[in-house]
């Protein structure tokens, strides 16, 4: 098993070496960083600092869920919520102009 944080070189030697044989996993602290990265870009400001802190709890617990399909729920379920954030930031873009 070979844990990497997700560049593609590595991925692309590995399955050049191993082909399908070698088990791969994205580290991750990486990817929780990433998603860090992205919540931090998209909800900007003190006031959404309580969306921000949300969003990375979830994100965490879709990583330490018991099974696969617990995982995809708890994924689901911050899609969700992401996609009702959006909606309504656009809207409150909206009302400002």
């Amino acid at each position: 098993m070979v844990v990497r944080e997700g560049s593609g070189g590595l991925g692309e030697a590995l399955a050049l070496v191993y082909g399908s044989t070698v088990l791969e996993q994205r580290c991750l602290f990486h990817k929780l960083r990433n998603v860090a990265d992205k919540v931090r870009s998209e909800l900007k400001g003190e006031e959404k600092r309580e969306e921000r802190k949300q969003s990375l709890e979830q994100a965490s617990a879709i990583y330490q869920a018991e099974s696969a399909a617990k995982a995809r729920e708890r994924l689901a379920h911050m899609g969700s919520g992401l996609a009702r954030t959006s909606s309504q930031s656009r809207s409150d873009a909206g009302t400002r102009l």
